[in-house]
C-alpha cells in the first residue's frame, strides 16, 4: 500500500521533533481524527463500489462468475466501513487506526494461491445458489461431469446446471481495498492542521 511522507532537513529535525512533542502533549486531536475516520471509510467504500484500489488501479475481473469483485455479500466492505462485524477501529488523542480482522481480508488485499487441504480438488462455486449453499456437501444432489470444452470436472445439479468447478488450485489476484492516497492524506492533513497539528500516515 502506498504511504505518504514528509521530508525534513536533518538540521531542522531536533526543532521539528520538539515542536511536534509540544503539540502532541498539549492538544487533543481525537475530534479531528473522528472526522478523518469518515474520510477513510468513505474512500474504502468507494473502492469497493468502483472496483479499484486506493491508487486508482482497477481490480482484476472475476473469473468464475459475473458481478463486482468483493461485492457479493458485502461483509468485507461492511467490516471496514463500520457497519459489520470484524472491523478494527481505534481512535484516541493522537491515533487513528482503521482496518479489518476478517480472516480472508489479507487474501484479497495481497492475493494468494489457494490449494486443497485433505482433498484432491477445490470446489469453486459458479452460481449464486452455490455460493450461498455452504459447499457441495450441503447443497446435495450434485453429479460429477466433465463437459466438453471445459478445462476441469464440474458438479451439476439434477437439472444439468453447473454449480461448482473442481480445480487443483485457485489464484486470487491482489485487490487492495485498504490504503492511503494523496487525496485522502491531504484532506485529513487539513482537518488535523485546523487543530494545530500534523498528520503522519502509515500503511
Amino acid at each position: 500500500m502506498a504511504g505518504v511522507a514528509k521530508s525534513i532537513p536533518l538540521a531542522s529535525l531536533p526543532s521539528w521533533l520538539d515542536r511536534a512533542e509540544r503539540l502532541v502533549s498539549a492538544a487533543n486531536f481525537e475530534p479531528a481524527l473522528k472526522a478523518c475516520k469518515i474520510v477513510v471509510m468513505s474512500a474504502v467504500a468507494k473502492n469497493f463500489q468502483q472496483g479499484r484500489g486506493p491508487g486508482g488501479e482497477s481490480w482484476a475481473p472475476l473469473k468464475w462468475r459475473s458481478g463486482k469483485p468483493l461485492y457479493d455479500k458485502g461483509l468485507l466492505m461492511a467490516s471496514v466501513t463500520g457497519s459489520g462485524q470484524g472491523g478494527v477501529l481505534r481512535i484516541d488523542e493522537t491515533t487513528l487506526i482503521v482496518g479489518t480482522n476478517l480472516d480472508y481480508a489479507a487474501t484479497h488485499q495481497y492475493g494468494a494461491v489457494i490449494t486443497p487441504v485433505g482433498a484432491k480438488a477445490l470446489a469453486v462455486p459458479v452460481t449464486a445458489e452455490a455460493r450461498h449453499s455452504g459447499g457441495p456437501r450441503r447443497m446435495g444432489g450434485l453429479h460429477i461431469v466433465w463437459p466438453k470444452g471445459r478445462p476441469s470436472w464440474t458438479l451439476r445439479d439434477d437439472t444439468g446446471n453447473v454449480q461448482f468447478a473442481l480445480v487443483k488450485s485457485v489464484t486470487i489476484p491482489a485487490r487492495p481495498f485498504l490504503g492511503w492516497n494523496n487525496e485522502m492524506a491531504d484532506e485529513c492533513a487539513e482537518i488535523v492542521a485546523d487543530c494545530g497539528g500534523e498528520i503522519i500516515v502509515k500503511a
